[in-house]
């Protein structure tokens, strides 16, 4: 009997790593992406930009997945082993703000840069509109 208890406590053990090790890739793979929207911002790259951007959320989508996950759903409410994940999820949280805000971001830049810029013509203001 202690023998099984062990083996389920190993297995739950594994699991709750893996499903840790995923939730951690996702979310340095959206931080990433993030950080490289900014750069393509700067560039005066919007098309870059909003592929990263796409990116960034996609890797949030998944990271949140593993976040809600059954294993890390049980082990956020263990005392002592539960709060790295529990400040995932406020981490995640903060993330999917900032994708928001750079989604925002990206569609005034849009309005303002580049071709079809509804502010400027030419590097001069044109209020057409």
């Amino acid at each position: 009997m202690r023998a099984l208890l062990l083996a389920v406590l190993a297995v739950a053990a594994v699991v709750v790593i893996a499903e840790s090790v995923s939730l951690v890739r996702d979310a340095r793979h959206a931080e990433a992406s993030l950080e490289s929207f900014k750069s393509s911002l700067q560039n005066n790259d919007s098309t870059g930009a909003s592929r990263h951007l796409r990116d960034a959320d996609a890797s949030l989508v998944a990271a949140r997945h593993r976040y809600n996950s059954a294993p890390l759903r049980v082990v956020r409410h263990i005392p002592l082993i539960g709060w790295p994940i529990s400040d995932a999820g406020r981490l995640l949280d903060a993330a999917g703000d900032l994708s928001s805000a750079g989604n925002d971001a990206l569609g005034l830049y849009d309005q303002v840069r580049g071709s079809h810029s509804k502010l400027f013509h030419d590097d001069t203001v044109s209020l057409s509109e």
